[in-house]
């Protein structure tokens, strides 16, 4: 019994993968040999000659490849070449006169004359010297003729039939799956034949898959390719197929609403509550969780109102704006905006704008709406946003006058010309720069730096390959988040500061300035040191190669200039980097 079934599955198996035959374009006499079956084809029209009508060849039509339905078998005397018809024994020959073309018998059929130019064939009958050609003009009986030029009608091919390997047909039923970090993903069947196939992931930071079985191992947010690829062996074609496989996160997808109507909510952005009919500006910057919302002022500060009923919203002016934006570890997927007169206004994205409600939805990083005529007022703004699922391609980094920033990421950056990046360690109340990173380094991912630069914007870009080395000894921790960030038991937490006694340095931070958190201040880096130290903060100590010397103000020259090149005087300096006697340095209080 158990050998019947083996015979049976090995009849079904070799019915459905069983070495095939396939016709094959002739592009050299090499192709062609005696007792081959061919066929005649039009690739210019598609067509295939199929029989014999009122003397001249019919045709079908081919999508993909000709069917090979009325095939020929190749007799060849003498280097003379007859084309004899499989179904019918009898041999394609001129026939009376002009273009005929027809089937004859034996006795009267006429030798060609096969030859190849670049791949490209001739099919000349000796009969009446014409060539063998496809007629397609519209007042003509289409079909293929002979012609006393190749220049008339459309040229014609010759198919060979040839022995094959198996096409291995590798593919999935769709181009595209997801998953969720928080249930297993059942990886789909592939269809074909697989033997001694390899699969490989195209971001194993987002799946890994196992090269023999193709199981799959989620390993975070983000999009890559999943393929299968079969080697070319005695029995089988190579093949290769894929599938996109989009990682989602959907626990650690988060909703919030900005409320402009609620004086909690305004009071807890640290803006003074205006009185009826009055306004409070807005800060540059106001958070909520992850959420940064930065203001530009138009004809009319961008500000809190409150109407002459006591209802509070958010009015932006003529050519100011608002932008809401997220640390590059996340991104926004969806923002409502709620208010009047918003299609006054202008989105940096496609959204659809009523005068009473924007929608938008996708993925971005920052999300720009600015009034382009009159006032526009917001009551409200509701934003979805969740874990990355895509690297962005470019990041600006804005270096203030101080000439000095902490930075960190979720993902490596490669560093523009005019930027180095430094880690520290900690001697004593001294934070010790090391220069790191220069132009064209990479900062590897999750890596708490101090950048240095002249004031200005500057824009990171995503490494071709190189994602960064890092330095074990680098004590600067890195802030991905807006979250609040709790200092362990015993531990003090420090961030860079510019103390208007004291200058620039690192010192406690917190609600209570006693070191215990850290919050909304994303995208940065910080210390923590134990409480033991007792160092309520830290001094700077720059690398030498960046030739900026930290000196207090009342030991410098009288001429002393910013980054920019203007002169100041040596009183009442904010604390930062500038040009004494044609060298940089750091000046503190």
């Amino acid at each position: 019994m158990k050998r019947i079934l083996f015979l049976i599955t090995t009849i079904l198996f070799c019915s459905q993968y069983a070495i095939s035959e396939t016709w094959l374009k002739a592009t050299c006499m090499q192709d062609i040999y005696n007792g081959q079956k061919v066929i005649f084809v039009c690739e210019e029209h598609q067509k295939e000659l199929n029989g014999f009508v009122n003397y001249y060849g019919t045709a079908s039509t081919y999508t993909d490849t000709p069917s090979g339905s009325y095939p020929f078998i190749i007799e060849m005397k003498e280097e003379q070449i007859y084309f004899k018809s499989s179904a019918e024994n009898k041999y394609m020959d001129w026939q009376g006169s002009s273009t005929n073309l027809a089937l004859v018998s034996s006795t009267q059929k006429k030798p060609w004359i096969v030859s190849f130019n670049d791949g490209i064939v001739s099919i000349l009958s000796t009969a009446n010297n014409r060539y063998l050609r496809y007629c397609y003009t519209a007042s003509k009986s289409k079909g293929f003729k002979l012609y006393t030029s190749t220049a008339e009608e459309a040229a014609v091919a010759i198919y060979v039939l040839k022995a094959g390997k198996t096409d291995r047909k590798l593919q999935f039923e769709t181009t595209e799956y997801t998953a969720d970090l928080s249930n297993e993903f059942i990886a789909p069947i592939v269809q074909g034949i697989a033997t001694d196939a390899v699969w490989s992931s195209s971001n194993t930071s987002v799946a890994t898959v196992n090269e023999e079985t193709g199981k799959i191992s989620l390993q975070g947010v983000g999009t890559t390719t999943i393929s299968i690829t079969a080697p070319e062996t005695d029995e089988y074609y190579y093949a290769t197929a894929s599938y996109k496989l989009i990682v989602t996160d959907a626990a650690n997808t988060h909703s919030l609403t900005m409320n402009f109507t609620n004086p909690e909510a305004i009071t807890a952005w640290n803006i003074t509550l205006p009185s009826k009919g009055n306004n409070s500006t807005l800060p540059t910057n106001i958070y909520s969780e992850e959420i940064k919302l930065t203001s530009t002022h138009g004809t009319t500060s961008t500000s809190i109102y409150n109407n002459s009923y006591g209802n509070y919203s958010l009015r932006i002016f003529k050519s100011g704006s608002i932008r809401l934006s997220v640390p590059d570890a996340y991104e926004i997927t969806e923002i409502e905006i709620n208010g009047s007169s918003l299609d006054n206004g202008s989105c940096s994205l496609n959204a659809k704008i009523l005068s009473n409600k924007i929608t938008w939805s996708g993925k971005t990083q920052a999300f720009t709406y600015e009034s382009e005529d009159g006032t526009c007022t917001i009551t409200s703004i509701n934003i979805t946003y969740s874990p990355c699922s895509a690297r962005p391609e470019t990041k600006t980094i804005t270096i203030s006058s101080a000439g000095l920033s902490t930075f960190s990421s979720a993902h490596a950056w490669t560093l523009p010309l005019g930027l180095t990046a430094a880690t520290a360690t900690v001697e004593d109340d001294i934070l010790k720069l090391h220069e790191r990173y220069a132009a064209n380094d990479v900062i590897p991912a999750t890596t708490g730096v101090v950048l240095i630069g002249d004031n200005g914007d500057y824009i990171l870009t995503q490494p071709e390959e190189d994602e960064g080395l890092k330095d074990a000894n680098n004590m600067l921790k890195p802030i991905l988040t807006n979250k609040t960030i709790t200092a362990e038991d015993n531990h003090k937490l420090y961030i860079l500061a510019n103390d208007p006694i004291y200058g620039l340095g690192f010192y406690y931070q917190g609600a209570t300035n006693d070191g215990t958190t850290i919050s909304k201040i994303s995208e940065r880096a910080y210390l923590q040191l134990s409480a033991n130290t007792n160092i309520h903060s830290l001094k700077i100590e720059l690398p030498s190669t960046t030739n900026i010397n930290s000196t207090p103000v009342s030991k410098q020259s009288k001429d002393i200039y910013t980054l920019q090149g203007i002169k100041t005087g040596t009183t009442l300096l904010p604390a930062g980097i500038y040009i004494v006697n044609g060298k940089k340095q750091l000046i503190i209080k």
